[in-house]
């Protein structure tokens, strides 16, 4: 039979032999006890390998994916111009390095862009100013020319007047030597 195990041995008592014993067993049962260890083996690796992930998925996700969504989070508030808000991180580690870089880069850009304001600002008013000297010089400048056009039709008139004058006394002296 395939699945019985036996095995004989001899009895020895005084260095005669005086029988033999005989052992079977059945191979089946030890079979399926191997079998039965080694489910018992994989099911156990299997589910220190799913313990082993879990945990491993838990800490990358607290250790990096947290941390990566919280940067990239800080980085879109500062990409649309939130500089109000400070980047607080405090691990010393790689993150905690990158948010106190995006901070002093929001430091840095809310100064520039408070000294672009104040820069405009100072252009605005300088443009202000000189345009309203612009204009006060158009003013004066129409003004002038207003008083140049006046003083040259009075000139103008002066002229004609004072040629009519020389015509007329022309005129009285010719009327006065001919009588």
């Amino acid at each position: 039979v395939g699945d019985l195990l036996r095995e004989q041995r001899p009895i020895v008592y005084a260095n005669a032999q005086i029988g033999v014993v005989t052992v079977e067993v059945s191979a089946a049962s030890i079979k399926r006890a191997i079998l039965l260890d080694f489910y018992k083996m994989a099911f156990s690796m299997a589910l220190q390998v799913a313990v082993s992930v879990g945990l491993i998925l838990l800490l990358l996700e607290r250790r990096m994916v947290r941390p990566m969504l919280h940067l990239r989070a800080s980085a879109a508030r500062l990409a649309s111009g939130q500089l109000d808000q400070e980047v607080h991180w405090s691990r010393p580690d790689e993150f905690g390095q990158l948010a106190h870089d995006l901070d002093t880069m929001r430091k840095s850009l809310h100064t520039s862009l408070a000294e672009r304001d104040q820069h405009n600002a100072t252009l605005e008013h300088r443009v202000q100013e000189r345009t309203q000297a612009l204009q006060t010089s158009n003013l004066e400048l129409s003004n002038t020319l207003d008083q140049l056009q006046a003083s040259q039709r009075a000139l103008v008139q002066k002229e004609k007047l004072a040629s009519l004058g020389a015509l007329v006394a022309g005129v009285a002296h010719e009327l006065n030597t001919r009588s």
